[in-house]
């Protein structure tokens, strides 16, 4: 061990050594020898003196260079420490987390300039201050989980809670785990915080924003449905609901195809491969839909793909009742139809009317110089008397023909009475009963209360006729011929199908026949003039375009419904009289004949 001293005391202890040194000297008398030997160790003893004082020496010079050299390292660690910490706490306040660091006395050490922001303050207020003082209403709370945090050293994440600051009320989502030192032992708690008030804001709007579409999907009239790509439902609105006839537990188990006609299954898995894809995003078509009884609607359909992550997962479909607008259609169809049909009859009315006058004007000169030359060749044995007499039958037989294309034509005399058409309808018969033959059986269904109606009676007893005699041609292998009268009041929607009509009360006539009955083509053109479907030579195709000309006269109206293979219905509606005849109520009985 080096022994270490200070100078002034090697001073003091080598005068000590010269004094007993002197008092040797003087209390004894020492040898040559003796004295020698005391004087050498004199001087090692002075010399190990000096060494050592020069070792000393050399220490103090090496002990003043270590501390130099290590304050200058502790010096140069200090300012690295500042600088790390300067640069950590950057990167701290560069974050846009709330970071915090508590010590196990809740108070808070560290801050970054995020969490001073969100709480409007700034940070040098808010460190060595605790929970109680920051976030007094969550203060309780806060105090807790950092506790179990540093008692278990387990970590708590994902802590939704709202906090009260300057800036008024803000969310935040929270994790915390535990702040430990160099040696591992727990001294804390460090927080990372998001400031998720934006996105609670947002969350909130969303789900306002999804109810208003719930209730507006709920409430709407349309059908709404989303399945996925298997066909699997997944919803179904209210009104798909009450039109399926399923509760939604049942229709929640169910495919698309179930309340799909057979024949748009295959074209509705073709369209849901395509969106799929990506090929096709919308679909705008007609089908569909059955229901749980199978009833079977129309609607127009607007499909969509469903996409979740930029992934088509299935299809929303808004499905819209048409049958009102398909009835529309029909009706407006059916409308210009007649509408078309009446134009079309007027012309040719109009074409027939102006060639039957002139035609009969022309016949009045040949029947006229007939007569004469009858008068002159009047014995039908001569070839010229013959001649005279084939003139007059095929004259007068024009003139008929004119007088019926007249008729059609509106222009032929119109003599209006009050009239009971049961019996005008029975008279017929009777005067028609001779082409019947006992295959056809005529059967009656007259109203006994029917109204008198005011019309020509020849004009309609040929109406009659022509009917009735189509009817029998119609049955060449026998039948049933039904002749039915019916007090109706058509009103301004049925009116509205035939614009010939008024609303009011009618007088309603139908005859059906069960015979061989018509395509539509041929009931299509049935009251054009000339128009029939008899072989050449057999009847003028004037009958049906008479009667279709004398019921217009009577501001009256005349339909046929017929099937092939079903037979054909002729119905006929006459304005009533206003005031009736007791005449014509009596005249209703009705009874069947062969």
């Amino acid at each position: 061990m080096v022994l270490i001293m200070k100078k002034s005391e090697l001073e003091d202890k080598i005068e000590s050594l010269e004094i007993q040194l002197r008092h040797l000297t003087n209390d004894y008398i020492l040898t040559k020898e003796e004295y020698e030997k005391s004087a050498e160790k004199y001087h090692e003893i002075l010399s190990e003196l000096e060494e050592k004082n020069k070792a000393l020496q050399n220490l103090r010079e090496n002990s003043e260079k270590i501390v130099e050299i290590r304050t200058k390292e502790l010096r140069k660690s200090q300012k690295i420490l500042q600088a790390k910490g300067k640069e950590q706490q950057i990167m701290l306040d560069s974050s846009p987390s709330l970071i915090f660091y508590k010590d196990k006395n809740n108070r808070f050490v560290r801050v970054n300039k995020s969490f001073a922001d969100v709480l409007g303050m700034h940070y040098r207020a808010i460190i060595g201050k605790t929970d109680f003082e920051i976030f007094p209403e969550n203060a309780e709370q806060h105090v807790s989980e950092d506790s179990e945090i540093i008692r278990t050293g387990e970590p708590k994440l994902n802590i939704i809670e709202h906090i009260r600051t300057t800036k008024g009320k803000r969310w935040i989502k929270v994790d915390k785990i535990p702040y430990k030192d160099m040696d591992g032992n727990i001294i804390g708690i460090i927080g990372f915080a998001l400031d998720i008030t934006e996105r609670k804001k947002a969350e909130h709007e969303l789900r306002e924003s999804e109810e208003q579409l719930r209730l507006l999907m709920e409430t709407a009239q349309d059908i709404i449905i989303a399945h996925d790509l298997s066909g699997r439902i997944m919803y179904v609105n209210k009104a798909g609901l009450q039109f399926m006839g399923y509760n939604e537990n049942d229709v929640l188990l169910m495919n698309i195809t179930d309340v799909l006609p057979v024949f748009q299954i295959e074209e509705m898995k073709k369209r849901t491969k395509k969106q799929k894809t990506g090929d096709v995003q919308r679909y705008l078509s007609e089908t569909e839909l059955k229901n749980k009884s199978g009833q079977v609607i129309p609607v127009e359909v607007s499909s969509v793909p469903l996409i979740k992550a930029g992934k088509t997962i299935g299809v929303f479909i808004i499905a819209r009742d048409i049958t009102e607008r398909k009835k529309a259609e029909e009706e407006r169809k059916l409308l210009e139809e007649q509408l078309f049909q009446a134009q079309k009859m007027e012309s040719i009315g109009r074409l027939a009317g102006g060639i039957a006058h002139d035609f009969s004007n022309i016949l009045a000169v040949i029947l006229g110089y007939a007569d004469l030359l009858k008068i002159k060749f009047d014995d039908i044995t001569t070839s010229e008397g013959q001649a005279v007499d084939r003139i007059l039958k095929n004259a007068k037989r024009s003139k008929e023909l004119i007088s019926q294309l007249l008729g059609f034509a509106r222009r032929g005399k119109y003599n209006p009475v009050p009239l009971a058409i049961n019996s005008l309808i029975k008279d017929t018969i009777e005067v028609s009963e001779n082409i019947f033959e006992k295959k056809i059986e005529v059967k009656y269904e007259l109203d006994n209360n029917i109204k008198i109606i005011k019309g020509d009676r020849n004009q309609l007893d040929q109406v009659l006729t022509n009917l009735i005699i189509n009817a029998k041609d119609a049955m060449p292998q026998g039948g049933e011929l039904i002749i039915k009268t019916k007090n109706v009041h058509l009103d301004e929607e049925y009116t509205q199908k035939y614009p010939v009509l008024k609303p009011g009360k009618y007088v309603k006539i139908s005859i059906t026949d069960t015979g061989i009955g018509m395509t539509k083509d041929v009931t299509d053109h049935i009251f054009e003039p000339f128009f029939t479907t008899k072989e050449s030579g057999v009847g003028t195709g004037l009958g049906l375009a008479t009667v279709y000309g004398i019921i217009k006269n009577h501001q009256g109206h005349i339909t046929v419904d017929s099937e092939t293979g079903k037979g054909t219905i002729f119905t006929i509606y006459l304005h009533c009289l206003r005031k009736e005849s007791s005449k014509g109520k009596r005249s209703g009985n009705g009874y069947q004949r062969r």
